[in-house]
């Protein structure tokens, strides 16, 4: 763990001495202030001992005198920083005392007083009284009208770190953006306090697993800094050792990262002297790093040095103590030496518990280092019992953080807690032969981690739009309308940002700081996380002949090295009505299935070939366990998003998986607890149908168009993308012939249409939608795998869509096409997945995306395909029914109108979509016509 720049101010000058006190005392004073600016603690301690007994006599003179006072609180700070804490301890028990009795409780040297005693209980580890001396401090300074002064923020600075050493990162958060927020008002944005909070706020991220952002903040820091103190300042070390942390992780940046250790310690040792708490840190982390390079001599050398260093200075019940001691057994581990490595690893974390209690978010580290250590020594009881405990420990991050935190950050932190969950599944791979019960904490850590992000994001949408509350959902669109126009800015290239004066960096920490709001207020996380869905939750919902299927992607990780490798596995968890516990089928072929075999698959579904391996890969296995099932509820995971598993061809049987199996897809069946019913209920009884767009409409015909179906012209969102750049998309005039025909059907059940075509099918007319029962859209759809190297931002969500009336005119002219000039007053005419979550689609019982390859988009381990089916899923779609691959116009036309015939009569959605892939089969045999669509959700 990091430790981050903390500002102590010195009380050096701020009280007024009386002319009459002894110029001795002067003197040593003045000295002492001398030694406090070059950091040389040691040395103004030994001139303020002289000075203190001349003080007191000074005060025992006269009681109103100030100079005890003044030179007990310089003492107690100067013994901290030296690292002396007994000493401090007692002098600052004296110093609270006199300074109550001199000032009284209402001023600011008070004040400043309780804050540096708050700082005291902090670093030696007792921290309930440090943290009721800061809030003490606050509010004097709160009730003296002095919170927004310089002394103000450092005790806001401390109690911000302090949250964060003790894992409320929420509290922290919000205290550390307050924090620099203030400084930048006080000193500016060149000044070492800045520097400070800053960095601190770095810190933070750092501990949250959001690294982009806490290298971007160490590396701003460290430049002030070292404009502002120079290269020599403990402050400038501090830094150093923070950025050379993180580049610890990254074997690109070994060399730079023990470089920057090296001048940290050379830094701290001359300033600070080899005693000092910092210098144990900077030998830790230098030791780290040694151990990262197999240079595991030095390594140890240095991590014995630092445990001693901090054994003297804290005692051995602190949590830097135990930070060593945890180091030093993950050295033994790498070399071999397990019963050194248990030994350490349990003392540190019975340290870590009794400081800190049982939910810390760095006990996850500590409890997986022990679970993989009895793995090594065969002790898998033992290690079930501790990797479950670090599981546990991240299910409750996830209650705790998450909700703070914007849809990047979350992405970010849950990258980072994925990882544990990987090594966790390459556990049960050597447990469950002997212990098969284990895949039942394998599923339940599925239900409670896949797809979260898009679940979340989705369920603080809803709770935001059905709580009534107006001032809510204001914010909510006003957060809406700023995502609308970053989707226009992020089209744009570095040049023409910086052209049009535009900060990206500034618009999107607005929007996440609105986001991060609204997920606070909607209350989304504490009613989801209350009571966490077991596998027998799920088995509950299952019918009789029914099964669901959890699909599992993860790296298989090396217990020897501490390591993920490249293979990759998957596994496919069953449960049915009468599962005593999970069923495990594993596929090891997992590089193969992501490559090789799925081009194979493709090229098979395009030549209408049915003898390819892919139901023997892909399938098999799985088949075999579900003996008996006629419906299956599919979650899938990597390779499983990009083929239909119904058009696999079972040779043994001469079938298809259709024809065997009614397949449900879900993007977790976690969905059953929420979604499962029996019968599809239109909300709201009407259907907007849009299609056979006129792609080449001109801008003014665009724009008197706008006026015929009474639409707002709202602004451009700019040329998107590098794939389509010169494409002409051709017209589809089968899917106004479609799109009729559904009308049509929807007439005869009494379900109200409007239909939009050609000149009508306006990208305006999507956009103002609101919660139709079906939104049903026949056009081009597009995605670009590869991001375009000249844009600022790559989010995928850009590089999916659907092309409208007017996408012709947006990509022939992309040359000088400028979204934000006067003359282009209307959309584009493409609608990107990104602007698609904004749509308004709570009530939305299903979205027909019928074009070509709407299913696709960029595949993320665990959180599914992030394209048009995320958007249109975020924006509230119940179900959705895209394709995977180009698809056939009059095969799609006829699927399409069947489905629908079907759905209105039975109001059984899936088994209406099933039905309809029969009746189109007997017509075109090959699953490249019937097997291209698939439904997600229910």
């Amino acid at each position: 763990m990091a430790k981050y720049n903390l500002i102590l101010l010195a009380f050096l000058g701020l009280f007024w001495v009386s002319p009459g006190q002894a110029q001795s005392w002067r003197a040593l004073y003045d000295s002492s202030d001398v030694y406090w600016e070059r950091s040389e603690y040691a040395k103004a301690v030994k001139v303020l001992e002289k000075a203190l007994p001349l003080a007191k006599t000074n005060y025992e003179a006269d009681e109103k005198d100030t100079t005890y006072a003044l030179t007990l609180n310089d003492l107690g700070i100067c013994y901290t920083l030296a690292g002396d804490f007994q000493k401090a301890e007692k002098i600052y028990q004296d110093a609270l005392v006199i300074n109550k009795k001199v000032l009284g409780e209402n001023h600011i040297d008070f004040a400043i007083l309780l804050n540096n005693i708050g700082r005291f209980y902090d670093e030696i580890g007792k921290f309930t009284q440090a943290d009721s001396l800061y809030k003490q401090s606050i509010q004097t300074y709160q009730k003296i009208a002095e919170d927004k002064s310089f002394d103000f923020t450092m005790s806001l600075n401390n109690l911000a770190l302090l949250y964060l050493k003790t894992g409320r990162y929420q509290e922290s958060e919000q205290l550390h953006k307050q924090l620099v927020s203030l400084r930048k008002d006080i000193v500016g944005e060149n000044h070492a306090a800045y520097a400070a909070a800053v960095n601190n706020l770095a810190g933070l991220y750092t501990e949250m697993g959001v690294y982009s952002q806490a290298i971007m903040l160490f590396k701003k820091a460290l430049q002030i800094r070292k404009e502002t103190l120079g290269e020599h300042h403990p402050d400038y070390a501090n830094s150093l050792y923070n950025l050379a942390t993180l580049y610890a992780d990254d074997s690109l940046k070994h060399l730079e990262a023990e470089e920057m250790f090296k001048q940290a310690i050379e830094i701290r040792k001359a300033a600070l002297g080899v005693q000092h708490p910092d210098y144990a840190m900077s030998l830790n982390g230098l030791a780290n790093l040694y151990g990262e390079m197999r240079r595991y001599a030095e390594a140890e050398t240095l991590h014995q040095q630092a445990a001693d260093l901090r054994q003297n200075i804290f005692g051995t019940r602190h949590h830097d103590y135990a930070s060593s001691l945890n180091n030093l057994a993950a050295l033994y581990y790498k070399t071999g030496e397990f019963p050194k490595a248990e030994a350490l690893f349990t003392e540190a974390l019975d340290i870590y518990q009794e400081v800190f209690g049982p939910y810390h978010p760095n006990q996850s580290t500590f409890f997986s280092n022990l679970g993989f250590t009895y793995v090594r020594m065969h002790k898998n009881d033992q290690a079930e019992s501790f990797l479950k405990l670090a599981a546990n420990n991240y299910l409750h991050q996830n209650h705790y953080y998450l909700p703070f935190l914007s849809e990047k950050e979350k992405e970010e932190f849950l990258q980072s807690a994925s990882k544990n969950f990987e090594a966790f599944n390459s556990f049960v791979l050597l447990r469950q032969a002997t212990h098969p019960a284990i895949t039942g904490d394998m599923y339940n850590h599925q239900l409670a981690m896949k797809g979260l992000l898009l679940y979340t994001t989705r369920k603080v949408r809803e709770s935001i739009l059905e709580s009534g509350e107006r001032d809510l959902i204001q914010q909510f669109e006003q957060w809406q309308s700023l995502r609308e126009s970053l989707a226009r800015y992020y089209q744009f290239s570095s040049q023409a940002l910086s052209a049009q004066h535009i900060n990206l960096d500034s618009l999107e920490a607005v929007a996440d700081g609105l986001e991060k709001e609204l997920s606070v207020r909607s209350e989304t996380f504490s009613q989801t996380y209350q009571q966490p869905h077991s596998w027998q939750d799920v088995q509950q919902e299952l019918g009789v002949d029914e099964a669901a299927l959890e699909m599992i992607r993860f790296r298989k990780y090396n217990f020897a090295t501490k390591a993920f490798t490249d293979t990759i596995h998957y596994a496919a968890l069953i449960v049915t009505p009468t599962s005593a516990y999970p069923k495990l089928v594993t596929l090891e072929q997992g590089h193969l299935m992501e490559n090789r075999l799925l081009n194979a698959y493709r090229e098979d579904i395009r030549q209408g070939r049915q003898e390819s391996n892919a139901y023997q890969y892909y399938w098999q296995p799985i088949s075999e366990a579900l003996q008996g099932v006629s419906t299956l509820y599919f979650s899938p995971d990597g390779a499983y998003h990009q083929i239909n598993p119904a058009t696999l061809y079972n040779p043994a049987s001469g079938t298809y998986l259709l024809d065997e199996l009614q397949i449900v897809h879900l993007t977790s069946t976690r969905d059953l607890l929420t979604k499962k019913t029996r019968h599809d209920v239109l909300v709201h009884n009407e259907a907007l149908l849009l299609g056979d767009p006129n792609y080449d409409l001109s801008e003014e015909k665009y724009m008197q168009q706008l006026v015929t179906v009474s639409l707002t012209p709202s602004p451009s969102e700019g040329a998107p993308l590098r794939l389509e750049r010169g494409f002409d998309p051709v017209p589809l005039p089968g899917t106004r012939q479609e799109l009729e025909q559904v009308a049509s059907l929807l007439e005869k059940h009494q379900v109200a249409s409007q239909l939009y075509l050609q000149e009508d099918a306006l990208e305006e007319v999507v956009k103002q939608v609101d919660n139709p029962g079906i939104l049903h859209m026949a056009t081009h759809g597009f995605f670009e795998p590869d991001p375009d190297p000249e844009k600022p931002v790559q989010n995928p969500l850009l590089r999916s869509g659907l092309l409208l009336t007017g996408a012709a005119r947006t990509l022939q002219d992309t040359a000088t096409y400028d979204p934000l000039s006067s003359q282009n007053a209307s959309e584009d005419g493409i609608l990107t997945a990104y602007e698609a979550m904004n749509l308004n689609l709570e009530k939305t019982e299903l979205v027909v995306l019928s074009a070509c390859e709407t299913g696709l988009g960029e595949i993320r381990n665990g959180e599914g395909v992030y394209g048009l089916q995320r958007a249109f899923t975020i924006a509230g779609a119940k179900a959705i029914l895209m394709s995977l691959w180009k698809v056939d116009d009059q095969a799609t036309q006829q699927l399409i109108t069947t489905f629908y015939q079907h759905w209105l009569k039975t109001k059984h959605k899936t088994q209406a979509f099933r039905e309809a892939q029969q009746q189109l089969r007997r017509q075109y045999p090959d699953p490249y016509y019937w097997g291209a669509f698939v439904m997600i959700g229910q």
